[in-house]
């Protein structure tokens, strides 16, 4: 059972050794060695034990065992291995027995540090309980708050000394702290607690006992010797692991991206060189750690950094900067509170409950990743690099967003086998760029303080709760909805400013056209006899011409048809909004009418049936919104009146915004003002802009005990300016034109798509009125929520 458990709980040998690597590291140890000796894979090892235990011939099996040692093993214990071979009976019992002791004495892996040791009471109480969380307690305390350990701290799990279990079926443990006159020692033959075994699991003695006399008492470290192998390891599985993983294992980018660009790579601040701190070495010849070339960084079409960190009041915030390289454009970004509190909501459910505590708990963090556009890599003719050996090296290091913690990987983030922020999934389904891991070479920088991301116990990532949800979100928020949206944004502006214009081009026709007419009136007077030819060719201009003409009506039937879609969309809009509220006064009808005693109506139902009347109205007067959206008279302009249209519009919202504790605020003349206007456009404006109001007051709400919910709507007749406010978390003035775009929102999947603003901002200028956000009138937060519409002079 332990050994099935050690085999489950530790996935793969690159993660066992990752796991005794992070022990030697918080034990302090500045560098750690891996060697690895290996004289008889394990496969031919299996198959030479099955071919003797099935009856052939000893010396088939000896000859076949003796041309398949490793070359490349230490001579002496090469030569080791075929004595005992070649010395040993003929006897298959006896052969077979001096070939498990050559494997298991030869065949071994030993890791050694200079960490500060344990004691033999350690290695009893700690070592050898298995889920000790002694490494957790240096960061957190019993009442679950962070305390700085002042030294790097891996291990949390204590569960890391099962990898000896999954490496092989023999360990020697010597281990000694400084001062110590005496080494401890620990040897566990784990084939003790085997199926095969016929001893109870009680009547198997493990305890350390005192080892070596120590000549130098300031010597300190531990050195873990595992033998019997279970693993095929040969030279190339070793420089697999290598090059595919423990490259990885450490942070392998410049702590400034920035850095890494120029040409004086020289001055640029580096990241640790892993062969300082790692010796790994395969029969005694030692493989280096790949660090990421700086001439990869270089390359990248774009780059961005983010943080997540914390504002003098506490309160979280998202920012970061992208530059996009390729076209010589930067952004910036920046995302308060509330709207971390949105966009992380579909995905961390939890958090709608707990408010902000759970993003004000989960601890500052970097992001860092580099992009590339794969189809426009080139070869680097300065360093003699053709664009396959590019894109090999792009290859060998995308995969997204590897996740360290104090500059130690977290398995199994930012590999090719893992979409842990599916990334391609909305790659596949998003049209135009498609940002996908294969792209993106990048890392996400923990540290101690983000004790809430605990790993899973199987080291195969961080474990799902509230606070790895929300990391997710803020993520996928940088990488798709700020990242991804400013290089289509850039490249759309690109395209328009190479392309001309239908008016560009009807001019130059035009022009072109005058200029064949003179060209050929000149023909006929010059060249007569060819006048046959020159009718076929004015033919052809005025076909041309024709053509031209036609164009222009289907470039005008576009837009008529644009407007169209953009009025049918804001409908479909405005359906759901009313919808959602039937659906909800529905349900609020239907318990009133099941509270009713039918028996004694004449006594108790009359405040019932007052309630059920209240129900009903609000849902007659939500639905009358939906009448100006007719088919009928959905693009007809008519007279009406503006104060009037916007009370009834607050008045249909009467239900929502007390249930909501929202007060709303109206500033109108005390006359009428009338327009003429398509009305049931002008609601969709209206109506898109108390939605967007009611959502971002209710995430205040959970975001801030006690606050006052407002809404303010104000008609300036002289100015013909009607004004929108609310008392919420506001828009930041960098982004007042951001939001009027297509797609642009801050709102979880299922509670918005980045619509309502753009349509509104269609239909006004359908109307030639002006849509905007007011950058003067700010809160405290540096932040605008007012949106005024101009209505324009009237006509």
């Amino acid at each position: 059972m332990i050994l099935e458990l050690g085999a489950e709980l530790i996935s793969s040998d690159a993660v066992a050794l990752y796991e005794l690597i992070k022990n030697a590291i918080d034990a302090g140890s500045p560098n750690v060695r891996i060697s690895v000796q290996v004289v008889l894979r394990r496969s031919i090892f299996v198959e030479a034990v099955e071919a003797l235990q099935a009856g052939d011939d000893v010396e088939q099996v000896r000859t076949k065992l003796l041309s398949n040692l490793e070359l490349n093993a230490p001579f002496a214990v090469r030569e080791e291995f075929r004595t005992a071979l070649l010395q040993s009976d003929d006897d298959p019992e006896e052969f077979e027995a001096v070939l498990r002791e050559a494997y298991h004495d030869l065949n071994w892996i030993e890791i050694r540090d200079r960490g500060h040791g344990m004691s033999r009471s350690e290695l009893d109480e700690i070592f050898l309980t298995i889920g000790t969380r002694s490494r957790r307690s240096e960061k957190v305390s019993d009442e679950g708050e962070f305390r700085s350990p002042g030294r790097t701290v891996l291990g949390d799990k204590g569960v890391g000394r099962l990898s000896a279990m999954r490496l092989g079926d023999h360990m020697v443990v010597r281990t000694t702290r400084a001062g110590e006159q005496f080494e401890s020692l620990l040897d566990i033959d784990w084939n003790l607690f085997s199926h095969e075994s016929s001893k109870l699991i009680g009547d198997v003695l493990i305890e350390p006992t005192r080892g070596r006399r120590k000549e130098d008492r300031s010597r300190q470290g531990t050195r873990i010797l595992i033998r019997g192998l279970k693993g095929d390891w040969d030279t190339g599985t070793f420089k697999r692991m290598v090059d595919e993983q423990f490259k990885r294992i450490i942070d392998p980018f410049p702590h400034d991206p920035d850095e890494a660009e120029g040409e004086d790579n020289d001055e640029r601040e580096r990241a640790p060189d892993p062969n300082e701190i790692f010796d790994l070495r395969f029969n005694a010849h030692r493989h280096e750690i790949p660090g990421i070339p700086a001439w990869l960084l270089d390359q990248a079409h774009a780059v961005v950094t983010a943080e997540f960190d914390y504002r003098s009041d506490g309160s979280p915030r998202l920012r970061g900067d992208i530059d996009y390289r390729l076209r010589g454009r930067e952004t910036d970004f920046e995302r308060n509170e509330a709207e971390l509190m949105s966009l992380t909501d579909p995905i961390a459910d939890r958090l709608i409950r707990t408010g902000p505590r759970t993003l004000r708990d989960v601890g500052p963090f970097k992001v860092q990743f580099y992009w590339y556009n794969r189809r426009i890599l080139k070869e680097i003719t300065d360093l003699n690099m053709k664009r396959r050996d590019v894109l090999a090296a792009v290859n060998s290091w995308a995969g997204g967003l590897m996740v360290f913690r104090d500059g130690f990987r977290i398995n199994p983030y930012g590999g090719l086998d893992d979409d842990w922020l599916e990334l391609d999934k909305k790659a596949l389904g998003a049209r135009g760029y498609k940002v996908n891991r294969s792209q993106i070479i990048g890392s996400v920088n923990l540290t101690s303080r983000n004790f809430h991301f605990v790993e899973q116990t199987n080291r195969e990532g961080l474990a799902d709760n509230e606070y790895k949800q929300v990391l997710v979100g803020m993520l996928r928020h940088i990488l798709i909805s700020e990242f991804r949206k400013f290089i289509e944004r850039v490249d759309k502006e690109r395209k328009v400013a190479d392309e001309s214009t239908v008016d560009d081009l009807e001019t130059r026709i035009e022009e072109a056209n005058d200029k064949i007419e003179v060209k050929l009136l000149e023909l006929r007077r010059e060249v007569p006899e060819q006048s046959e030819t020159i009718n076929e060719l004015r033919k052809l201009t005025l076909t041309l011409g024709r053509l031209v003409d036609r164009a222009k009506t289907m470039a005008q039937e576009y837009e008529d048809d644009r407007s169209k879609f953009v009025h049918l969309a804001g409908i479909g809009l405005m359906v759901e909004f009313i919808l959602h509220e039937i659906g909800r006064a529905t349900a609020r009808a239907l318990a009133v009418m099941d509270d009713i005693n039918v028996e004694s109506l004449d006594r108790s139902g009359s405040a019932s049936m007052r309630t059920l009347e209240d129900q009903l109205k609000t849902l007659g007067k939500r639905v009358a919104t939906l009448d100006p959206l007719s088919a009928a008279r959905r693009q007809t302009k008519e007279q009406f009146d503006l104060v009037e249209l916007i009370r009834q519009i607050v008045d249909g919202r009467a239900q929502q915004t007390l249930r909501h504790r929202i007060e709303v605020t109206l500033d109108l003349p005390s006359r009428p003002m009338k327009i003429k206007a398509v009305k049931g456009m002008l609601i969709q404006i209206l109506e898109n802009l108390f939605e967007n109001a009611v959502y971002w007051l209710k995430v205040e709400q959970r975001r801030r005990r006690g606050f006052e919910a407002g809404i303010e709507i104000a008609l300036d007749l002289r100015s013909r300016e009607l004004t929108f406010s609310d008392t919420g978390p506001g828009i930041d003035p960098r982004r007042a034109e951001q939001v009027f775009e297509a797609f642009e929102t801050s709102k979880p999947p299922g509670q918005g798509r980045g619509l309502g603003l753009f349509i509104s901002r269609e239909i006004a200028q359908y109307h030639d009125w002006s849509l905007s956000i007011d950058q003067d009138s700010l809160n405290e937060d540096g932040r605008t929520s007012t949106f005024v519409l101009e209505l324009g002079d009237g006509n």
